[in-house]
């Protein structure tokens, strides 16, 4: 006879770690996931959610950028989705100096995603804003592989835009 506490235990620690299918971390419900994707048509990089992932289906995932909160914390700022139907662009960012470049430059706000953090905190990693002019696409990444990729593909870094959690 199997014991239901033992099996409760058992069950509860398979997820303790897992990731569930909408982004959130089991035992740890207010980190969401931030995902990078690519569109070769567009030649478009898009940084969103699980909750903003159907951005159409030439998008395809790429990685997990890394962790935000959904719910603003001390010391954090909102991480804001961007879209100019003229470039043919998704932007994220978090900086007042970053979404007053895409409200000038005619980037319609779409939704805030969550928050990050202003400031570097333990377990966190810079979030960062790069540009191509060539093709006309910001892009945001947590990961220094995807920042050297980027670079290598003519994208040149503008800024930081605050910290997330990695994967």
């Amino acid at each position: 006879m199997v014991n239901r506490r033992d099996l409760f235990s058992t069950v509860l620690a398979a997820i303790g770690s897992a990731t569930m299918a909408d982004g959130a971390k089991a035992g740890n419900p207010q980190d969401i996931a931030l995902n990078l994707y690519w569109s070769a048509p567009s030649n478009d990089y898009a940084t969103v959610t699980p909750q903003q992932s159907n951005l159409g289906p030439d998008y395809q995932p790429i990685s997990v950028e890394g962790y935000i909160w959904l719910v603003q914390r001390p010391d954090t700022l909102p991480l804001r989705l961007y879209w100019s139907a003229a470039r043919g662009d998704y932007a994220t960012v978090a900086s007042p100096q970053s979404s007053l470049t895409l409200q000038n430059a005619g980037y319609q706000l779409l939704s805030i995603m969550g928050y990050i953090y202003a400031t570097q905190r333990p377990g966190t990693v810079p979030l960062r804003l790069y540009w191509s002019a060539a093709r006309g696409d910001y892009a945001t990444v947590a990961s220094p592989q995807n920042g050297l990729n980027l670079q290598n593909a003519g994208y040149r870094p503008l800024r930081r835009e605050g910290y997330v959690f990695p994967p």
